[in-house]
């Protein structure tokens, strides 16, 4: 599955540290703007974008919720 990476995901990552979330992520280079991942690693994805979108979960501002949102609903369609 193909995936666009914005610049505030993508910053989100690294603060995160990703590849320790999602060891698929460990060696994929995501400042390029698109990765391709595994259907595995996409629902991986999807669980940690659900995550930080919602409030009661994560001290998250509105931008980096729409951000994971809107990373949320590409990997549903």
């Amino acid at each position: 599955m193909k995936l666009k990476i914005s610049p505030a995901i993508a910053a989100e990552w690294d603060t995160r540290c990703i590849g320790e979330v999602v060891p698929a992520l460990a060696d994929i280079d995501y400042h390029n703007g698109a990765i391709e991942v595994s259907s595995e690693a996409a629902a991986e994805i999807a669980a940690d974008c659900a995550f930080y979108i919602d409030p009661k979960a994560v001290d998250a501002t509105a931008g980096e919720r729409a951000a994971y949102r809107a990373l949320l609903r590409q990997i549903a369609l």
